[in-house]
């Protein structure tokens, strides 16, 4: 066997976003498996839709949710407020992380890409971190949103609270 040296990943900048169905495992045994697969399927098309609209890509389905980048964090915000709406039509709630930086594309065997890297992990727990029904944003990424209709509290830490007027409910999309 020939070894080789590892690939080295490219390097993109970008807004990440995570999404994720608040209470999903609950849901997922309320409604049993093709309940739940059949709304799963509808949540997946908010959700593509969502963020191909605001020029996002997903990159990977996580079970209930989805990893996705955008060129900026106004797109992933739009996307992220189209994305609670369309979940909220389908009887779901969603907590979204926003978080901008560099990230590491890598390159499958199988022909398939992913991204990983700090930002990612850091945009992970931020959805984590996101109150049920709102999107928290990193504090880079909430210092290049302006005009948005955002309350910015005081910065701290790798996280800020963002609260957001949805454009469909006027109710909070932030924390």
């Amino acid at each position: 066997m020939i070894a080789t040296a590892p690939l080295r990943p490219n390097r993109m900048w970008a807004a990440v976003a995570f999404s994720d169905i608040v209470g999903s495992t609950r849901i997922a045994a309320r409604l049993g498996d093709d309940a739940w697969r059949q709304l799963l399927d509808s949540h997946d098309a908010v959700v593509r839709e969502a963020c191909v609209r605001f020029d996002g890509r997903v990159w990977k389905w996580t079970g209930d949710g989805a990893l996705m980048t955008f060129p900026s964090p106004r797109q992933a915000l739009r996307s992220a407020k189209a994305m609670q709406s369309g979940a909220a039509r389908l009887g779901l709630t969603l907590r979204i992380g926003v978080n901008v930086g560099e990230v590491d594309v890598r390159c499958h065997d199988q022909g398939g890409a992913d991204i990983c890297g700090l930002v990612v992990n850091i945009t992970s727990r931020l959805t984590s971190a996101a109150a049920p029904g709102r999107v928290l944003l990193s504090r880079d990424a909430a210092a290049m949103l302006t005009g948005e209709g955002c309350r910015y509290p005081a910065f701290t830490g790798q996280q800020t609270s963002v609260v957001c007027a949805s454009r469909s409910s006027g109710s909070p999309v932030g924390r």
